[in-house]
C-alpha cells in the first residue's frame, strides 16, 4: 500500500530536481534517474535523496553513493540549521525510514528533533536531537532500524550494542549496522571487529593468525562481560540464543555444546563441550571456521588412480572423498571412473558424487531450468554407468557467488529443472553444493535436501551473515594447493562430514552403461525412410490393381496396408509361427514377386527387405537388411517395422506380443541362455550387454540380440503408425501416407519413447515402476502360453525376468530423458 508521505517526498524530488528525478510513464521526458511517485520506499528513493544532497552542494559525481565528499559537505542537523533543502532531505529520509518528523516543510521543529532522537536510540547510540553525517548516512539507506517481522530480539540487542560500543572501529568500512534483528553481512563483520578490540589485536574485521592466537578460552564463570556478550550475540546469530547479559552460565554452556555438536566440533580433541576456544570462536564468526582443524573428508578434481594414494588418504584420517561424475566439456578430465571408484572403496574411503560441468568461472545466469534438466540427465547417465546404488545423493554445484535475488532468479529454476527430471525416476537424490544462503534456500524449497557447503569461500555474500544450513552433510573449509601424499601432489579441499550422508560404499556389480548411440555417419549405407515412400505407395497401387479395387473402403485400405507389410517382411519373418500369430495372405506377395520382380521399385526396396542367416549356433552369422534411418537417432529394419504395423492392425494374439512384448520375452531368453550363473549380478551384467545394444558393425551380427536398438525403434514406430492408419481416412494410401506423416513430425518419431507409457500403463517415469509393470506383465497367467512360446525356460531360470525388466526400464528411461520426453 502506498505511503502518502513517501509519495510526497518522491513528488518533491521530481519537482525540485526534474533533470535528474522527473518520472514520465512514457519515458519521453524523464530525468536521468527517474523516481516514480508511487509511495513505496526503496533503494531508488533513498539513493535519490543522497543524490539530492550531492546536487545541492555541487558535488561530483552525482552518483547516490555516500562517500567522504558527501560526509564533508553535509552539516550536522540540529536547531541551528535553516537551509530548507537539507532539512527537507532529512525530513524525507525519516518518512522513508518510517519515522514521523511532523512535517515536510524544510523547517526545524520538535517533530524532526524527536525523529532524530528515536532513530539514534534505535541504532543503539547515545540519544539526542542532533544528527551528524554518520547518522545521516545511515538514515538514507534501506537498512532497518526497528525489529523486523523475521528479526530476533537478541540479535537486535547485539546490533545496538555493537553500534553503541564499537562503531569507531568499523565506521569507515560498515557505517552503522542495521538493527532489525536479522543476521547479515555487516553484523558478521562487526562481531569480528568487536572481538579483536577486546583481545587487544588490530581491529580490521579480518580473521588471521594474529587474531587466532589471541582468541580466549572461556567457560562457565567467565567475568569478561564484553567478551561473553560477543559470544552470546554470535550464538544468537547462529541460531543458538542464550540471552545477552554478559553472564556465562549453564544456559550459555548448553547452547555452546549444542552448537559444537551441530558443527561436529565435539569430535575435535582440542574442543571441550561447553567451553569456547579458538575452534569454536572461528566456527561462530567465520564460515570456514578454524582452517587448522583436522578434516575427516576431502574432495578433489584429480583422479586417484594410485592405490597407495587412496590408502594413505585413509591413513591420514579421511573417510569420505568427493569426486566428479563427469568432466567439463573440452576441459579438465576429472570424471570418476569405475576403476578409480573401486580403488577408493578398496582403501576404505566412501565417495560422495559431485556434478559440475560449468566453466572455471561460472556466473549465476549459467543456471537455468533447461540447464537443470540437461545436467540431471547427464548426472543420471554417469551415475548409472558407475553403478552408484539407488538412494545415492548427487551434489549439484552452484559454484559462484549469488545474491538473494540471483538465487531466486537462477538457482531455484535450475533446481526445479533437476527435480522435474530426476524425481520422476525415483532413483537418485538431489543435493546442493554452494554457499550457505544458496543451500538454505534450496533446502527450504525442497525439504530434506542434503547440503555440501562451500564455506571456504568466506568472501561470498552468500556466506557472510548466514547460518550453516540445518541439513549440512559436508563442510568444505580449506583448499590445500599441491597437497603432498605418497609421492605425488595435487590440489585437495579439506571437508568435514556430518554423517547424515554415508556416501557410496559399494558399486553395483552390474552398472548400467549408456546404450551405444549410433551416428548417421557410422551407418553410411543407411537410407532415409522418407525416400521409400514412393515405392511403398507403388505397392499400394499394385495391391488395388491386383485385386481390381477401384474405390477402396476404409477396411480395404487396412487390408492393403496389411498386404504390403506382408510383402515387405517376407524374407525375415518366414517361421510358420508368424503365420499363426498374424495369418498372412500370400497372394499379394506372390503376385508382386511373379509379375514385377525386375521393376525398379522392387529392386530399390530389395536391399531393405532381404535378410538371411548362415551357420548354426555359435557359428551363425546373420546378414541383416540395409538399415533405414530417420536421420535423427532412429535406425531400424524395414521388415521389423512392417511386421509390427501389420500385427497392430491384425493379430490373433495380443498385438504387443508381435512387437515389444515378444522382443522383451526373447530378450529374457537371451539373458538366461547367455548368463554364466543364475545370481542377479550375472543376470544384470548379461542383460546390460544385450538389451538395447547395437553393434558398431551394422552390416552383420555375429551375436543375435533379440531386443536390440533397432527393435526398440521399430516396435515403437510400428505401434504408432498402425494407430495412425486405423484413424486415417484421407486417401486409399494409408500405409505410405501415415509413414510419411510420422517421420515428418519430429515430436512423433524423435520422442517415440513416450509411447511406452501408453503401451505399459505405468504410473510414473521411474525405474522401479516400469520394471514392476514389465515383470508383472510377463508373469501374468493370461500370458502364460505366449511366455512358453517365446521363452519357455524362463521359469527354470529365476531372476532372468527381473534382471531383463530392470535393464529394460533403465534403457527406456535413458532414451526418454535423452529425447526430452521427461
Amino acid at each position: 500500500m502506498a505511503d502518502l508521505r513517501v509519495q510526497e517526498v518522491q513528488q518533491w524530488l521530481n519537482d525540485a530536481f526534474p533533470s535528474y528525478f522527473k518520472y514520465d510513464a512514457t519515458g519521453q521526458t524523464s530525468g536521468s534517474f527517474p523516481v516514480k511517485p508511487d509511495g513505496k520506499t526503496g533503494n531508488t528513493t533513498v539513493k535519490a535523496l543522497v543524490m539530492a544532497i550531492q546536487i545541492h552542494y555541487g558535488l561530483t559525481p552525482v552518483d547516490g553513493i555516500w562517500g567522504n565528499a558527501t560526509s564533508s559537505a553535509c552539516p550536522t542537523i540540529d536547531s541551528s540549521v535553516t537551509d530548507p533543502i537539507i532539512l527537507k532531505i532529512a525530513q524525507g529520509g525519516f518518512y522513508c525510514k518510517g519515522y514521523d518528523p511532523n512535517g515536510f516543510d524544510g523547517i526545524w521543529g520538535p517533530g524532526l528533533a524527536s525523529a532524530i532522537n528515536d532513530f539514534k536510540t534505535n541504532l543503539g547510540i547515545t540519544p539526542g536531537s542532533t544528527m551528524n553525517d554518520d547518522v545521516f548516512k545511515s538514515l538514507l539507506t534501506t537498512d532497518p532500524s526497528v525489529l523486523t517481522a523475521d528479526g530476533d530480539a537478541t540479535i537486535r540487542s547485539l546490533q545496538q550494542y555493537l553500534n553503541g560500543n564499537y562503531f569507531n572501529l568499523f565506521k569507515s568500512s560498515l557505517g552503522y549496522i542495521p538493527t532489525g534483528g536479522t543476521f547479515d553481512r555487516k553484523t558478521s563483520k562487526a562481531l569480528i571487529f568487536a572481538l579483536q578490540n577486546e583481545i587487544g589485536t588490530t581491529a580490521d574485521g579480518i580473521l588471521g593468525n594474529n587474531t587466532f592466537k589471541l582468541m580466549p578460552t572461556i567457560s562457565v564463570g567467565c567475568t569478561q562481560i564484553p567478551i561473553v556478550k560477543i559470544l552470546q550475540g554470535a550464538l544468537a546469530c547462529n541460531g543458538y540464543p542464550a540471552g545477552f547479559d554478559g553472564v556465562y552460565d549453564e544456559t550459555v554452556r548448553n547452547k555452546v555444546s549444542e552448537f559444537q555438536e551441530f558443527m561436529l566440533l565435539d569430535t575435535d580433541p582440542l574442543v571441550t563441550l561447553g567451553s569456547v576456544n579458538r575452534r569454536t570462536w572461528c566456527a561462530l564468526l567465520w564460515s570456514k571456521g578454524d582452517p587448522e582443524r583436522t578434516p575427516n573428508a576431502c574432495d578433489c578434481r584429480t583422479k586417484i588412480e594410485d592405490p597407495n594414494v587412496a590408502v594413505e588418504l585413509y591413513n591420514r584420517g579421511f573417510r569420505y572423498i568427493g569426486r566428479y561424475l563427469t568432466s567439463v566439456p573440452e576441459g579438465y578430465d576429472k570424471a570418476l571412473t569405475i576403476e578409480e571408484a573401486q580403488i577408493l572403496l578398496d582403501a576404505g574411503l566412501k565417495i560422495f558424487p559431485i556434478f559440475q560441468e560449468s566453466p572455471s568461472t561460472p556466473v549465476p545466469s549459467d543456471f537455468t531450468k533447461e540447464a537443470g534438466k540437461t545436467d540431471a540427465t547427464k548426472a543420471l547417465t554417469a551415475a548409472l554407468s558407475l553403478g552408484l546404488k539407488a538412494g545415492t545423493t548427487i551434489y549439484f554445484a552452484l559454484d559462484c557467488d549469488m545474491t538473494e535475488a540471483q538465487v531466486n532468479t537462477y538457482a531455484i529454476p535450475y533446481f526445479n529443472g533437476l527435480h522435474e527430471t530426476l524425481d520422476t525416476l525415483g532413483y537418485y537424490n538431489i543435493g546442493v553444493y554452494g554457499a550457505r544462503n544458496s543451500c538454505t534456500k534450496i533446502q527450504n524449497l525442497y525439504p530434506g535436501t542434503k547440503c555440501f557447503v562451500s564455506n571456504m569461500s568466506t568472501g561470498y555474500s552468500g556466506n557472510l551473515g548466514f547460518r550453516m544450513p540445518e541439513n549440512w552433510a559436508f563442510d568444505q573449509y580449506t583448499e590445500i594447493d599441491n597437497y603432498s601424499i605418497a609421492g605425488t601432489t595435487f590440489d585437495l579441499d579439506y571437508d568435514m562430514a556430518s554423517g547424515i550422508d554415508t556416501g557410496v560404499d559399494t558399486l553395483l556389480s552390474s552398472p548400467y552403461a549408456p546404450p551405444y548411440n549410433p551416428d548417421v555417419d557410422e551407418v553410411p549405407e543407411s537410407e532415409h525412410i522418407l525416400n521409400l515412400i514412393s515405392a511403398i505407395r507403388w505397392l499400394e497401387e499394385q495391391f488395388y490393381a491386383g485385386y481390381n479395387i477401384t474405390s477402396p473402403t476404409h477396411e480395404e485400405m487396412i487390408d492393403c496396408a496389411k498386404g504390403v507389410c506382408d510383402y515387405l517382411s517376407q524374407y525375415m519373418y518366414t517361421d510358420y509361427n508368424w503365420g499363426v500369430i498374424s495369418p498372412k495372405d500370400p497372394w499379394f506377395t506372390e503376385y508382386i514377386n511373379y509379375h514385377y520382380s525386375t521393376d525398379e521399385h522392387v529392386e530399390f526396396l530389395y536391399p531393405y527387405m532381404y535378410y538371411h542367416e548362415e551357420g548354426e549356433d555359435e557359428n551363425k552369422i546373420v546378414y541383416r537388411t540395409k538399415l533405414l534411418t530417420d536421420e535423427k537417432l532412429g535406425f531400424f529394419e524395414l521388415p521389423h517395422l512392417a511386421i509390427v504395423i501389420k500385427c497392430y492392425l491384425y493379430c490373433l494374439v495380443e498385438s504387443d506380443w508381435a512387437a515389444w512384448a515378444g522382443d522383451f520375452a526373447t530378450g529374457i531368453k537371451d539373458v538366461y541362455v547367455n548368463s554364466p550363473g543364475s545370481d542377479m549380478a550375472s543376470l544384470l551384467e548379461i542383460a546390460k550387454n544385450l538389451i538395447g545394444e547395437m553393434e558398431p558393425s551394422v552390416a552383420d551380427i555375429t551375436q543375435v540380440r533379440q531386443f536390440n536398438y533397432c527393435d526398440f525403434i521399430a516396435d515403437l514406430d510400428g505401434y504408432k503408425i498402425a494407430k495412425m492408419i486405423e484413424e486415417y481416412t484421407s486417401s486409399p494410401y494409408g500405409l505410405s501416407e501415415c509413414i510419411k506423416a510420422y517421420y515428418e513430425d519430429l515430436n512423433k518419431y524423435h520422442k517415440r519413447y513416450q509411447y511406452f507409457k501408453e503401451l505399459l500403463g505405468f504410473e510414473t517415469w521411474n525405474i522401479d515402476s516400469i520394471a514392476q509393470v514389465l515383470t508383472d506383465y510377463i508373469n501374468s497367467l493370461d500370458n502364460a502360453a505366449l511366455v512358453l512360446f517365446f521363452c519357455r525356460d524362463m521359469k527354470n531360470n529365476p531372476g532372468s525376468d527381473r534382471a531383463t525388466a530392470r535393464i529394460t526400464a533403465m534403457y527406456i528411461l535413458f532414451w526418454a530423458n535423452y529425447t526430452g520426453v521427461i
